[in-house]
């Protein structure tokens, strides 16, 4: 009975268009840039000698790879030792991603502070974002990222990231896992 169908992304809405049966029309609204992210300045230039920062941000849960993402920075690691990793959130996942952390032994390199009240803050002290996800609706964290000026890696996952990055044109895509 609605008049009108509002999704995030050209990809949803492809599936709703595509269905046997009457669908209202549909329209694509991505989430809004909040207006701090809008008007930042550009991400902080890290002095020689400080160590370069990866940060990754969503919830600590199965979904966002994050485990996946210890697992690859740990193996890289040891030939760039200027590099730290921060994964900020909080989640059910936490516990196993820091047993992953101590047991890999990049206890030193990579951190993960929970959830932050100032994201740009996080954002403007970091020098990559990386996301993840195995699926993702509307990843806010890699909108906010690029807003920020951040060069940015994400996975190609359904259905935002390649929306957002115009299909890789202005962040690096990889396949999942």
């Amino acid at each position: 009975l609605a008049s009108r169908l509002v999704v995030q992304t050209e990809a949803v809405a492809s599936k709703y268009r595509a269905l046997r049966r009457p669908v209202p029309p549909v329209t694509v609204i991505g989430n809004p840039i909040p207006e701090e992210f809008a008007l930042a300045e550009a991400p902080l230039q890290r002095p020689d000698g400080v160590p370069k920062r990866l940060l990754a941000v969503g919830r600590l849960s199965e979904e966002k790879r994050f485990d996946r993402l210890i697992q690859a920075f740990a193996s890289i690691s040891q030939r760039h030792p200027d590099w730290t990793l921060r994964i900020v959130g909080e989640g059910p996942e936490r516990a196993k991603l820091e047993s992953l952390v101590a047991q890999l032994s990049v206890s030193g390199r990579i951190e993960l502070p929970g959830r932050r009240t100032d994201i740009k803050a996080e954002f403007m002290n970091a020098d990559i974002f990386v996301l993840t996800s195995r699926f993702e609706g509307f990843p806010n964290a890699l909108l906010e990222a690029m807003a920020s000026g951040l060069p940015c890696v994400a996975t190609d996952c359904p259905s935002g990231p390649s929306e957002i990055s115009e299909q890789g044109r202005t962040a690096l895509l990889v396949p999942v896992d």
